[in-house]
């Protein structure tokens, strides 16, 4: 979905349509320059990183790759920070919605860097762990925006911070097919049948890639795989293997991450397929070793855009100037950790067997049967 693929396909695929085009610009430029007298509405460094067409460390758009793409840059809108704001509607707007005609309206950003904000995951400190339908696993930076890891992505935030982080196909949609598929029950019932079994003590390993993989092999048309089936393995193991396998994933991302977060951090966690789950959220804790604590704000993403643009108006002096709320923490059982090293180790050389590891990412996983370092 990145814009050099989709300008590629387009080109390609749609000539005429391409031939006529004036000006490339996402949905919020694009918007904007409707609502605001006519001028040249700047994007963003976030949405203009996200596109995947933003040189980030020079914070310009990348010439080389708009070259390789056949985009010029007069094609492409000005750049500015999300704090630029646009002011006085134009006057068919101002006369729709009287009380927004000279209102601030500041530019977009990604919705996972608001959501960092939100939660509160604004340093090296707090690492943010999402799992609604799908998965993501983020902090954000302060300062020069650092080489991006392979396995690993990163975008802008404004013109001085980077959210770095992997995201997932699989998430919540692995649970709800495993739930789904073996007619097991929800709510308390399925939880206490779940906390009864011991971990990793099902003889299974599952590759929970059923949507295809993002982070962090980024093989799209990997299918998932479960490994180890026999006819005493039950419906509730094969979720718990599931959901054990997500969590693997996470912990995947969480070895990249390790450079970039403080060696104490806490993960906060949000989305309501893991904030509902108090067995999958001890799981994903015991499988990253690290403090998991519920987010405690119910709207992360739209608080995180509100918090933006109180700052940038001076109104709060900092991201943290009111502290977000949190839930309850889930710490992790350090007896458990070898059993989930063990199964993590199972799970990647399975993906190895079917898919493969890229080299580099491969050496930065550190797994302890490949003379790393546990």
């Amino acid at each position: 979905a990145y814009l050099p693929a989709r300008l590629r396909w387009a080109r390609r695929t749609l000539p005429d349509i391409v031939s006529r085009v004036y000006r490339w610009v996402d949905v919020g430029t694009f918007l904007y320059r409707r609502w605001f007298n006519p001028r040249d509405i700047p994007a963003s460094y976030s949405v203009a990183s996200w596109s995947g067409l933003l040189d980030r460390h020079r914070m310009q758009w990348d010439e080389g790759l708009l070259a390789h793409l056949g985009v010029s840059l007069e094609a492409l809108p000005p750049l500015a920070n999300y704090t630029n704001a646009q002011r006085r509607l134009a006057t068919p707007y101002a006369r729709r919605w009287p009380p927004l005609s000279d209102v601030p309206f500041f530019l977009a950003v990604g919705d996972g860097a608001a959501a960092n904000v939100g939660s509160g995951c604004i340093s090296p400190r707090w690492v943010a762990l999402t799992v609604g339908t799908s998965g993501a696993m983020r902090v954000l930076l302060p300062g020069e925006s650092p080489e991006v890891r392979p396995g690993l992505w990163a975008y802008r935030l404004g013109a001085s911070q980077t959210l770095l982080g992997g995201s997932f196909s699989e998430g919540g949609n692995v649970f709800a097919w495993a739930r789904g598929t073996f007619q097991l029950p929800s709510g308390k019932e399925l939880e206490a049948a779940l906390r009864a079994l011991p971990p990793d003590s099902h003889g299974l390993t599952v590759l929970p890639t059923l949507a295809g993989e993002r982070s962090p092999g980024w093989a799209i048309s990997a299918v998932g795989a479960i490994t180890g089936l026999k006819l005493s393995t039950t419906p509730l193991q094969i979720l718990q293997g599931c959901l054990e396998g997500v969590s693997y994933r996470f912990g995947l991302v969480a070895r990249l991450l390790q450079e970039y977060v403080d060696r104490k951090c806490t993960i906060v966690a949000s989305g309501g397929a893991i904030t509902s789950s108090p067995y999958w959220l001890q799981t994903m804790a015991d499988v990253l070793q690290r403090p998991v604590v519920v987010s405690g704000e119910p709207e992360a993403t739209s608080r995180g855009a509100s918090i933006l643009a109180l700052h940038a108006l001076g109104v709060w002096p900092a991201l943290d100037a009111v502290p977000a709320g949190l839930g309850q923490t889930y710490c992790p059982d350090r007896r458990k950790a070898s059993i989930y090293q063990e199964g993590l180790e199972r799970q990647h050389r399975l993906y190895d067997a079917l898919v493969g590891h890229e080299a580099e990412i491969l050496q930065r996983l550190q797994f302890r049967n490949e003379g790393g370092n546990d």
